[in-house]
């Protein structure tokens, strides 16, 4: 219906448009309708508010321009993979592009509205075309139609059109042309307004709120009922119509005619003009002029202009600068200013030199003095926005205002920049939990909140990110969820009927030891590949942050220093997820990982034979060693194992009750919780005779082993109350030894005893 209306009102224009120059060539009638129009344009304001000024400032900028490229290109696209003829302006319109059209342009819910309703927030289409229907002769109404000659009903023939002027000869022109559009597109993208954060300053009376932008902020939106103001800087040699068009200036000036015509004003200090001031102009460093009464010039804003220094080898005195800018208080209460916008030029190693010796930390606390300044002396103003183009002084300041090291703008645009993918598009549309949960994780890492809090927060998310892709893309797609399950349920000795609790760390290294089994060929290379991602972040990072109380400074400065090496680690993971299809594990491997067939396990790379006259020594990462029976057999999971040879040599990565061979306990005979032992056991029929236990006496009393200094990991030394045997046993020449010797056998361990 919104099209149809806009389609009536197209056609009322050109009607009144003709009509209108009948009346010009004859001579009369011409000036009663256009006061007619002029009264009713100011009695509603349709062109002097914010709805008017954001939707020019929309249509007239590059990014809707590179979506309109875009969305001929993908139409044309879609048209040649249809099997159509593309590529000849004789052919007439393809059917496949008329349907793409009708779909995703002149559809209510297609991609150009929302387009609109992205960028112009809470104003919809629906609304601007009642706006234009009540106005048909305004600006808005006068802007708005050029822009969508090709989106109304008959718009296929101008849509059509666009393409055709293109000139694209064949299909890998065509390709060429699509991708250079959506990187376009996605470039202007990332130059959309971001907040990143928002605080309030001033007196508890009148509080203004700040808003910190990730954007160009010429592209900021004006609010309803604004009265707005920006304050800009240039370098005091360089003259206004010579600014850079990167600028903030530049870009104002070619947003707006109106201003670039009377900024030559500013450059000529002898002429007057009613529209320029100099704020005190014998009594600052830095010199400032300010553009008033914008009304009369069709801006929508008033403009302060400051000088920050001489050139760009002057270096910058930041301090001088905002009390200099003190002096623009006068002009703000003269025009009424509810929201003044500013910007935090690039500094650091890539900015111009007068910026490199300038700290971030140090412009952010200047700038919110100066606003605490303007919240006592100008008592209208409620709003400032500061903006900053730079990626690298975007991460600087949500450092500084959040206390610490954040996931930084590079990564955040990684992020964003493989989610614009079309690749990616199509796959996390396939996999919806994945892009929810994605999509949490990109608004949770943009986030500038205490480092503690959000280092927390985000491990959450990744850990979420991680699971969803490990349970339900990769293992569901394999079908080894439930064989997963089955295995846990046996090696923990939990009830049948027990849930299992997928853990993407546990799930990951369980894929490790069976990826033969599950997979073959070029898959087993992704599948581990993305198995050893998943462990990395989990222990370097998704691990240790996950308890707020239980983060130390220590464990802040670690998280902080690898956040965005994990975070580009979780992006390639995703990536590697997107482009592979893990194939499906047949039916009989499932049975194998589940139980009910024999397998031969190929987790190690060795296995050790039983001999019956022998012992097997395991040597102890910690250092120390003990011997077990070789003739032992041990039996797990309803087949019998054999022990693990990286096991006896302390080189298995897997935990015990992990691997898929033997890790024989060392109290094999007299260990007394058999049943919760984590350390393999030998079945009690085939024992050769009880292993020879050592016996360790502290303090008069007989001890167990350390089984954290077995680990490496006690943290007691001398003073553990268990044994710590020493790992050179009977040829250990220290004396005295440090660590624990076992009481020589056939010796009572009481003198009492006999």
């Amino acid at each position: 219906q919104v099209w149809l209306k806009l389609q009536r009102l197209g056609l009322a224009l050109h009607s009144m448009a003709a009509s209108m120059a009948l009346a010009d060539d004859s001579g009369c009638g011409a000036t009663a309708p256009r006061n007619a129009l002029h009264q009713d344009m100011v009695a509603n304001k349709v062109d002097s508010d914010a709805i008017f000024w954001n939707a020019r400032g929309l249509l007239r900028s590059e990014y809707f321009g590179a979506a309109k490229r875009a969305f001929v290109l993908r139409a044309a696209k879609y048209t040649y993979e249809k099997g159509w003829d593309v590529f000849s302006a004789h052919s007439g319109i393809p059917i496949a592009f008329d349907e793409w059209w009708r779909a995703n342009v002149s559809n209510e819910d297609g991609m150009l509205d929302a387009l609109l309703q992205q960028e112009l927030k809470e104003v919809g289409l629906d609304d601007i075309g009642h706006m234009i229907e009540a106005n048909p002769g305004s600006e808005l109404a006068r802007l708005f139609f050029p822009a969508f000659d090709w989106a109304m009903d008959g718009g296929i023939l101008q849509f059509w059109g666009y393409y055709i002027a293109m000139e694209i000869q064949n299909a890998s022109e065509l390709s060429c042309y699509c991708m250079a559009s959506e990187h376009e597109l996605e470039r202007l993208h990332f130059n959309r307004p971001r907040s990143f954060f928002r605080e309030e300053l001033g007196p508890r009376h009148h509080r203004i709120r700040v808003d910190y932008y990730r954007a160009d902020i010429t592209d900021i939106p004006f609010e309803e009922d604004d009265t707005n103001f920006f304050l800009v800087s240039k370098f005091a040699g360089v003259p206004m119509r010579e600014v850079a068009a990167y600028t903030t200036l530049g870009a104002l000036m070619r947003k707006y005619e109106e201003l670039d015509i009377h900024i030559g004003s500013f450059d000529d200090n002898d002429l007057e003009d009613k529209f320029v001031d100099v704020p005190d102009p014998e009594g600052l460093s830095h010199r400032m002029r300010v553009l008033r009464d914008t009304a009369d010039l069709g801006v929508p804003f008033g403009l302060g202009i400051v000088d920050i220094c001489k050139g760009r080898d002057d270096p910058v005195d930041v301090r001088c600068l905002y009390e200099d800018m003190h002096a623009i208080d006068r002009s703000l209460k003269q025009q009424g200013t509810t929201h003044l916008l500013t910007v935090l030029t690039g500094y650091g190693p890539q900015a111009d030199p007068c910026f490199q010796d300038v700290q971030v930390p140090d412009v952010i606390e200047e700038l919110r003095g100066f606003i605490q300044y303007l919240a006592v002396h100008c008592r209208q103003l409620r709003h400032v926005s500061v903006a900053t183009f730079s990626p690298h002084t975007a991460s600087e300041c949500r450092k500084h205002l959040s206390g610490g090291q954040l996931v930084s703008e590079k990564a955040v645009d990684q992020l964003r920049k493989f989610m614009e993918d079309s690749e990616v598009q199509d796959w996390l549309h396939q996999t919806q939990g994945i892009r929810e949960a994605v999509d949490s994780l990109y608004a949770r890492a943009q986030e500038t909140v205490d480092q503690r809090r959000y280092h927390v927060q985000l491990c959450g998310e990744m850990r979420n990110v991680v699971g969803r892709t490990v349970r339900d893309y990769i293992m569901e797609k394999m079908d080894i969820l439930e064989a997963y399950k089955v295995s846990m349920r046996r090696r923990m000795n939990m009830p049948v009927r027990r849930e299992v609790h997928v853990m993407a760390g546990q799930a990951a290294r369980w894929m490790l030891d069976v990826r033969d089994i599950i997979t073959s060929g070029e898959d087993v290379e992704r599948l581990v590949e993305v198995c050893n991602a998943v462990l990395g972040m989990n222990d370097v990072y998704i691990n240790t942050g996950m308890h707020l109380e239980s983060l130390t400074e220590e464990k802040i400065s670690r998280l902080a220093a690898e956040v965005d090496d994990v975070f580009s680690n979780l992006i390639q993971m995703l990536r590697i997820c997107a482009r592979w299809h893990p194939p499906r594990t047949p039916e009989r491997a499932i049975r194998q990982l589940a139980g009910e067939v024999s397998i031969d396990p190929p987790r190690s790379p060795a296995r050790v034979e039983s001999n019956t006259h022998a012992r097997l020594t395991v040597n102890l990462r910690s250092g120390g060693s003990y011997t077990v029976s070789a003739a032992n057999r041990y039996t797990f999971g309803n087949r019998e194992r054999s022990v693990c040879a990286l096991f006896l040599a302390g080189r298995c990565q897997s935990r015990p009750g992990d691997c898929m061979l033997a890790h024989p306990c060392r109290k094999q005979g007299s260990c007394g919780n058999i049943a919760n032992c984590k350390f393999d056991h030998p079945d009690g029929q085939h024992m050769d005779g009880p292993d020879e236990l050592d016996r360790y006496v502290k303090a008069g009393l007989v001890v167990d082993v350390c089984t954290f200094y077995m680990r490496g990991r006690c943290r007691f030394g001398a003073d553990c109350k268990n044994a710590h045997p020493c790992p050179d046993e009977g040829d250990c020449q220290r004396r005295p030894c440090q660590k624990d010797h076992p009481f020589p056998a056939g010796m009572p361990l009481r003198p009492a005893d006999p």
